[in-house]
């Protein structure tokens, strides 16, 4: 489907530059992201803004003439293919979908693209209400009614799931639909969020093989694939702002961060990074201040000759770890600064260098590849690793029982939830803290918990575990899991047991967030 190279490079592709309705709604008449880049100004002393596409191209995204030019320009700098947001929110509403639909229905453009499932609820983030950036105007809607919220996120049930697989099945059979172990690709931007990935993703592989494919390649991004049982790969993109220096000088002032620092922590995550199941992705600058002003984070003293260095140690990293496929961000992200695309600074600049970069990597024998001895002492890298992972749970559990609180005080109950779901009677497996709060707050109330367990549990350790289970707790609902980290495994390990839905506690909370 790709062509004939091994390595191939996918970008992130942003559906954003066309008119909608939600759009004018939110941001004023007309708004595409093109409105944010065209007035944006210089924040600090040589702060490259405005970015002017070449020849000043504001392309419309729903014509097909402009879905062509980027096929073919794609194609020539070796870039086999596109990777596009998709959108779908709680009760199947779709946003920016139009540009994808349109290319399935214009077979003719050699466009190879896959979809990445930008899955987390849509809010004000991009401009403060009070203090409203340029591109506000004065017909669009600025109350903070509903917190702020444009798209709230929700998931579903099976019902749901069955409807969202069947608007994307079309695009997973379309001969131009990117695969990987022969199994449409499809990646998750925020899986973190996704409480219910792993049942979800088990139902569309399901029905994915009833439908004639050999399953889903589940792609996770940034969140490893081990904490889910149905993600197949993740995606470890760009760098990670929360552990980079930045320079900032006045509380208004722009997060600056230095090219080669950026690019420079890629390159130390990923030959620290052991895992067989990653993906390696680059970027091409970062600057998202035409959408957030002051509160922004900008990359400094990036260009072409900078990022081809670097895109080039990352590219033989992966073709030596026989990683196929390397993502770039972004083709078109021209709000944050990421594109590809010409512009009037650096005109092809990019794109010469990702050619150049494919072509040295298509040419060179693997055995011939040497990598840069700079980054394989990873000693203390991996220690960073271990101290970013621990801080990461930490900040995860904190996160998840301060939601909990939250929903409680607004009188939101997990009881509320399990009853919309029809589910009365449950097993909760992990009686830490989380396990013990979760019996306290359905004390009392309509859900009956007939088991509570966790590893240190005898009958586990039965000789027919599953017969007991039967025997005594046959009207079971649903098994509730309260460790997070640990989900993957839990769910795994219980599906030998129990033929009823296991849920974990976060997918409780979210909902309960939506009630």
């Amino acid at each position: 489907i790709l062509g004939e190279k091994d390595l191939k490079t996918i970008a992130i592709y942003l559906p954003q530059f066309h008119e909608i309705e939600e759009n004018n709604q939110w941001w004023g008449k007309g708004f595409t992201d093109w409105v944010t880049v065209r007035v944006a100004q210089p924040l600090y002393t040589g702060h490259r803004q405005p970015r002017v596409p070449l020849h000043k191209n504001y392309y419309n995204l729903l014509d097909y003439d402009t879905m062509k030019w980027q096929a073919e320009l794609a194609k020539k700098y070796s870039v086999s293919g596109f990777c596009f947001y998709h959108y779908w929110f709680k009760d199947g509403k779709k946003i920016l979908e139009k540009p994808a639909e349109n290319l399935l229905k214009w077979k003719d453009i050699d466009m190879p693209f896959c979809f990445s499932w930008a899955n987390q609820t849509w809010a004000r983030t991009w401009t403060n209400i009070q203090n409203s950036n340029a591109w506000i105007g004065d017909d669009c809607e600025k109350s903070e009614k509903d917190g702020g919220i444009l798209l709230r996120q929700s998931y579903g049930g099976k019902k749901e799931w069955k409807e969202h697989f069947e608007y994307l099945l079309p695009f997973f059979k379309d001969s131009r639909y990117i695969q990987y172990d022969g199994k449409p690709v499809f990646l998750i931007y925020k899986p973190e969020y996704m409480y219910c990935l792993d049942n979800m993703m088990e139902y569309w592989k399901t029905l994915a093989v009833e439908n004639g494919l050999n399953g889903i390649c589940v792609i996770t991004v940034r969140s490893n694939c081990r904490q889910w049982s149905m993600a197949d790969y993740w995606l470890m993109q760009e760098f990670d702002y929360s552990f980079m220096s930045r320079e900032k000088t006045r509380k208004d002032q722009v997060w600056q961060i230095a090219y080669k620092d950026a690019w420079e922590d890629v390159l130390k995550r990923a030959y620290a990074e052991n895992d067989d199941n990653v993906f390696y992705g680059g970027f091409i600058d970062v600057d998202d201040t035409p959408r957030r002003g002051n509160r922004g984070v900008s990359i400094k003293d990036a260009s072409p000759a900078v990022f081809e260095k670097y895109y080039k140690k990352l590219a033989e990293l992966a073709t030596v770890k026989r990683r196929d496929l390397i993502f770039v961000n972004a083709w078109n992200e021209w709000g944050e600064g990421a594109y590809l695309e010409p512009d009037e600074d650096f005109k092809y600049g990019y794109l010469e260098a990702v050619k150049r970069v494919m072509d040295d990597i298509d040419q060179t024998d693997i055995a011939y590849l040497q990598l840069d001895e700079k980054y394989m002492d990873l000693s203390e890298r991996r220690a960073a690793l271990i101290d970013e992972r621990l801080y990461r749970k930490k900040e995860k559990y904190y996160e998840l029982l301060n939601r909990w609180v939250v929903n409680r005080e607004r009188d939101k109950k997990i009881e509320q939830v399990l009853i919309s779901m029809q589910i009365k009677n449950i097993a909760i497996y992990g009686m830490g803290d989380f396990g013990k709060h979760l019996v306290r707050e359905l004390e009392n109330s309509m859900v009956n918990i007939q088991l509570c367990f966790d590893k240190r549990t005898d009958f586990l350790y039965m000789e027919n575990p599953s017969k007991y289970i039967q025997n005594h707790y046959a009207d079971l609902d649903a098994v509730i899991v309260t460790p997070f980290l640990e989900y993957k495994e839990i769910r795994l390990f219980l599906k030998n047991y129990f033929s009823v839905p296991i849920m974990s506690l976060e997918e409780l909370i979210s909902e309960c967030e939506i009630l």
